[in-house]
């Protein structure tokens, strides 16, 4: 529980609060859970938002918002051992993952993304393919580069037969 005094708009829920269902057991909720953190980080990066600013604002708060713990809840919901999970905060890195790239340290996040590929299930490998297909190579390593495009080549080939055959 946090000790926030409640908004004077009884629609308002405060992100910090959220947070606390990201290891619930229904995994809908992780799933709802990973797809705010996602629109949260999204429109701060989209938008430019002062996101010190924003910290500064709510000093009780400031660790549970830190961008990269974030971040790392976003890399969590990729491990989640429920696959309707997985798939979610697939389609979650696939609207956020070229604004994330440029402003963290990128390998945590290429790691996380690149072990979906040992995930079995049929709908998480295509969404896997498009986050990995939407990955803007200039954002990231060189050692994370070659990876990256041997495995985007694998995908653009099997998106190339699976249109055709």
């Amino acid at each position: 529980e946090t000790t926030l005094k409640m908004p004077e708009d009884k629609d308002c829920q405060f992100v910090v609060d959220i947070l606390l269902y990201s290891s619930h057991g229904d995994p809908v909720l992780r799933s709802n859970v990973y797809t705010i953190i996602g629109n949260f980080i999204t429109n701060i990066l989209d938008k430019n938002l002062d996101y010190e600013k924003i910290l500064a604002k709510n000093e009780n708060v400031k660790d549970c918002l830190d961008f990269n713990l974030l971040v790392r809840h976003l890399c969590n919901g990729l491990q989640d051992e429920i696959h309707s999970v997985v798939k979610q905060t697939l389609a979650v890195w696939e609207n956020c993952v070229n604004l994330v790239l440029p402003v963290i340290e990128n390998e945590e996040v290429i790691d996380s993304i690149l072990r979906v590929s040992y995930n079995k299930y049929w709908l998480v490998q295509i969404k896997y393919c498009d986050v990995i297909t939407k990955i803007d190579l200039r954002l990231i390593e060189n050692q994370d580069r070659a990876e990256i495009y041997r495995v985007s080549r694998l995908f653009v080939t099997y998106h190339f037969i699976r249109k055709f055959h």
